[in-house]
């Protein structure tokens, strides 16, 4: 299969499931379109699958530049050949306030630059991560008769529908199949109107056989605890560091990742006299993450809003018993009294009596430790989890070649 990958913005620091997802479609034999709205700011953090795979040769930037004119009017023609009763409708259509009469190439640059890649490179399926990019590009479903797939990760069940409750309306309508990687986002989706009958769940996985070399290396004092995430709000890493403050024993805590918090958690911890305990590592490869969790005793996901949370599959690999928020996915991750503790968001007191209990019984942190590496190793593996997704999309795609030839 050719499958197109639409996403927001590729590559992002942050959206390694989807970076795994592209890589384990092509360890199984498929061809891989990235099709990207947005340009990445420069200097982006690359992760070394990237060059690996040689992803950025496989992306197309569909950036909406009014001066392209010549490559603009390429598409335009390359569109009215295509979608002649389409493009003489929206050719006809009449002036008004919000859109007056305009030179074809203004009128049709989006949605000519949409359509274009995906026709030229013959795709057997599209398969758009977020409901943003499904919106996007949900016109061009009943054009092209290829299958589409929508991915919705998070923010974007979460937080965008607020206060628009139909703005999936036309996607629901029109895809053929929409993925969610935790029962919390498919409960979501459904009340937002998803049809159950086309919704699957696909968890995030981890390739753990790539994973088994990195070797614990934790142990020595100081206790080592650790965060991964975007020093974001919602992220609450404000709460975690409060707690760890109460704390009377010798530690040091790590918080990998960068963001617009970072400021004001530099502040506190300053405030706190934590400088030489708390440390803000910034972006780190994923190889140099992984590092950090084999020599960490305790991971922390204070999250005040979680759909699901990656990094927690992946310290549950390491063996790292987990102290998180129980909040949306979090708990079909981590299992509380299992293979960690659940705690209310946003409490450190809460937060604080359950490192205190790590911290006092280590046999409780090497047998939660234990559990997670078994629960990821049985539920989470990501080559049984992209077969899965791969027979899904076959038979999309033979179901589509029945029908339209």
């Amino acid at each position: 299969m050719k499958i197109a990958f639409v996403l927001e913005c590729f590559p992002r620091v942050s959206e390694t499931f989807i970076l795994d997802q592209v890589t384990g479609f092509l360890d199984l034999g498929h061809e891989v379109v990235l099709l990207s709205l947005w340009t990445p700011d420069t200097g982006v953090f690359l992760h070394a699958d990237i060059s690996h795979y040689q992803l950025l040769d496989k992306t197309e930037y569909i950036n909406y530049h009014p001066g392209a004119f010549r490559g603009r009017i390429k598409r335009l023609l390359y569109f009215a050949q295509n979608f002649p009763g389409t493009f003489y409708r929206w050719a006809r259509r009449p002036p008004t306030k919000k859109v007056p009469r305009v030179p074809l190439h203004f009128l049709f640059g989006k949605q000519i630059q949409k359509v274009y890649p995906l026709v030229r490179h013959q795709v057997d399926l599209v398969y758009c991560h977020f409901g943003t990019t499904a919106r996007e590009f949900s016109f061009l479903r009943d054009r092209l008769k290829k299958p589409f797939v929508a991915a919705f990760w998070g923010y974007d069940v979460d937080l965008l529908p607020q206060g628009r409750p139909g703005v999936y309306k036309e996607v629901f309508e029109k895809f053929d199949l929409f993925c969610t990687s935790s029962h919390y986002l498919a409960k979501k989706l459904v009340a937002l109107g998803c049809p159950q009958e086309r919704l699957m769940l696909q968890r995030v996985g981890l390739k753990t056989d790539q994973l088994k070399n990195i070797l614990p290396t934790r142990g020595a004092q100081p206790l080592r605890f650790l965060s991964v995430g975007r020093l974001v709000e919602e992220k609450g890493y404000s709460f975690s560091i409060q707690a760890v403050s109460k704390l009377r024993c010798d530690y040091e805590y790590c918080i990998i990742g960068d963001g617009p918090a970072r400021e004001r958690l530099t502040r506190l911890i300053g405030e706190l006299g934590l400088a030489q305990r708390v440390k803000l590592l910034g972006y780190k490869m994923r190889h140099e993450v992984f590092q950090f969790m084999a020599g960490s005793d305790i991971y922390l996901c204070p999250s005040l809003r979680e759909s699901f949370g990656v990094a927690n599959l992946e310290a549950s690999f390491f063996q790292l018993p987990i102290i998180a928020s129980r909040i949306g996915g979090i708990p079909e991750v981590v299992q509380d009294g299992k293979t960690g503790l659940l705690v209310p968001p946003g409490d450190v007191e809460a937060l604080t009596t359950a490192l205190e209990h790590l911290i006092a019984y280590r046999e409780v942190r090497l047998r939660m430790g234990e559990a997670g590496r078994k629960m990821v190793e049985a539920q989470f593996d990501q080559r049984s989890l992209m077969r899965h997704l791969e027979q899904q999309f076959r038979r999309l795609v033979a179901r589509h070649k029945q029908s339209y030839g």
